[in-house]
């Protein structure tokens, strides 16, 4: 996903510099912050600590060779900081005002944090993390331009797809955590829009074991029909679990046999490999590894 907004973004940035004279070199900063993020479920999932910045670099790379033809490069420079420096630190360092454009993988309030700074007012801000519908209306701000989808448009593409197979009636299990309950909220926008019906909105209220033991495995088999049971009539159960903290397992475990989609089951994404439209064959085949490379 990082690759391919990254990607987009030296497409925009492409008629830019092939309208300069001389021979430029555009310095892009990619800026993030070492968020902690929780273990993933399976230690068969690899956890890729610089998965945006190489393929900002990749991007880059590959941006170089039709810049080649205008006498232009791409140069990606990294800057990390830690989850509790504020982002103003940049800004003492007098470190923004070099770089006209930035690649911002933020949380919200960082990225608003970057956004007002009067160094970046002149700055084109690409957002590739944050999915908040906030930024896109009541906080929109005018040097940020965002590259992942909001909440609003990932729950629109899902609603779109169940009105034309006919799967009105959602049951909707949301979990705790804030991202979850914004996702059910744009759900239930969508839901609305949409002439669908959320036949019951419900927490999930139990508290997983450890997964990976055989224990916790036998909880969740025990749970998640006691957590799905008792409800009214429905098409699809709809799961708002950004956190990951339950619908993984809702699959071919609910108490009524149901497709499960939302944040977990059939999803909504930016991006699948299944996708052969608008270039996006060759986009993916100059991200294959090479043989010597593999």
């Amino acid at each position: 996903m990082m690759r391919f907004v990254f990607f987009l973004i030296l497409a925009l940035l492409f008629p830019l510099a092939a309208s300069a004279a001389d021979a430029t070199v555009y310095s892009i900063l990619y800026l993030t912050k070492d968020y902690k993020t929780p273990p993933p479920l399976s230690l068969l999932k690899k956890e890729w600590t610089d998965e945006g910045l190489k393929g900002a670099e990749f991007s880059a790379k590959d941006g170089d060779l039709a810049g080649r033809l205008f006498k232009k490069s791409y140069v990606v420079v990294p800057a990390y900081l830690t989850e509790n420096e504020a982002i103003s630190a940049l800004s003492e360092r007098d470190y923004l005002s070099q770089y006209p454009f930035i690649v911002a993988d933020l949380h919200r309030d960082d990225l608003l944090a970057l956004a007002v700074l009067p160094e970046t007012q002149q700055t084109v801000i690409f957002n590739i993390r944050e999915k908040d519908d906030t930024l896109r209306t009541d906080t929109c701000l005018q040097n940020v331009f965002h590259l992942i989808p909001s909440r609003a448009m990932y729950a629109d593409a899902l609603g779109q797809y169940l009105k034309w197979k006919r799967w009105q009636k959602w049951f909707l299990v949301q979990g705790k955590q804030p991202a979850d309950r914004l996702f059910a909220t744009a759900l239930t926008r969508t839901a609305d829009r949409y002439g669908a019906d959320i036949v019951e909105t419900r927490d999930y209220q139990f508290e997983a074991g450890n997964r990976r033991m055989e224990t916790g495995h036998q909880q969740i088999q025990t749970q998640i029909p006691m957590a799905t049971q008792g409800a009214p009539d429905h098409d699809v159960l709809v799961v708002a679990d950004e956190s990951e903290a339950f619908g993984l397992y809702l699959g071919y475990r609910s108490k009524s046999p149901r497709p499960v989609v939302g944040t977990q089951g059939m999803f909504p994404t930016a991006w699948h490999r299944s996708f052969e439209q608008y270039g996006a064959a060759r986009l993916q085949k100059i991200y294959e590894p090479s043989r010597a490379e593999a």
